[in-house]
């Protein structure tokens, strides 16, 4: 019967700490940062969106709710 347990790897601590140096290097002057107003806006386009999806699933689960009490349950 065969195994398919992965075989076990260790890793270095100069290889953990390299990586978190590499990562860190990568996020500072890699990565495109949004600015204080972009950020800003787009945190409220999407909470705008969140709260008008929000609004009509609402709307129409009462509107079903409403239809079903009164074709199929009366």
């Amino acid at each position: 019967m065969a195994s398919n347990r992965m075989p076990a790897t260790r890793v270095s601590s100069g290889k953990i700490k390299q990586f978190i140096q590499e990562t860190w290097v990568e996020l500072r002057y890699k990565v495109s940062w949004p600015s204080r107003t972009q950020l800003l806006k787009s945190t409220t386009v999407v909470l705008t969106v969140v709260v008008v999806v929000s609004i009509f699933i609402y709307v129409l689960d009462n509107f079903f709710g409403i239809l079903l009490r009164r074709t199929i349950l009366s």
